[in-house]
């Protein structure tokens, strides 16, 4: 039909503007000062991929991560306790773990920090269960996106009250349902 072809040659129209947009790096550039002259909104992720390195970039949690791996033996048993990551990290320039695994891992020990990590992955994993009637599905689905990005990349799980809040949503749906 008539509004089919419209749209796509719309929708393809600005696929192609976006491109350009992309490409063209100095148009970038005019666009990212415009943006920030005219909200005050600055951010990393933009600047380091149109200035910088790109976004990929690990800002040094690769070294956070490698020595994790390097002495792992050390608390294979026993962790840290709570917060413990920010013992492990005390001799170094970072504050805490930046990753909910390594962190857990580093406050309860590996085996008793992995019992922890499946338990929370059942709570969190529950509401997706087939036979579970969840009225807000959307809404937890979005939200366990956002937390689990942000626990994964740079915040503590310890902090986070999101994290809460996804918990008690999981937990209220399995109360529900029984």
């Amino acid at each position: 039909s008539i509004k089919k072809i419209f749209f796509f040659t719309l929708l393809l129209f600005l696929l192609i503007v976006f491109l350009m947009i992309i490409i063209n790096k100095e148009l970038l550039k005019i666009l990212y000062e415009w943006i920030l002259n005219t909200t005050g909104k600055y951010s990393r992720t933009l600047y380091e991929l149109i200035y910088g390195q790109g976004i990929l970039d690990l800002h040094g949690r690769e070294n956070i991560y490698t020595l994790f791996f390097s002495n792992i033996t050390h608390f294979l048993l026993n962790g840290y306790g709570l917060a413990g990551d920010r013992i492990f990290l005390l001799d170094t320039v970072y504050i805490y773990a930046h990753n909910i695994f390594v962190e857990i891992w580093l406050e309860f020990g590996i085996l008793a920090g992995t019992g922890l990590i499946i338990v929370l992955l059942a709570v969190l994993l529950y509401p997706f269960k087939k036979k579970i009637k969840f009225e807000n599905i959307i809404f937890y689905t979005m939200l366990l996106s956002i937390v689990i990005g942000k626990l994964l990349l740079s915040n503590s799980w310890i902090q986070e009250p999101l994290f809460y809040l996804l918990i008690g949503l999981s937990l209220s749906a399995k109360t529900k349902n029984k």
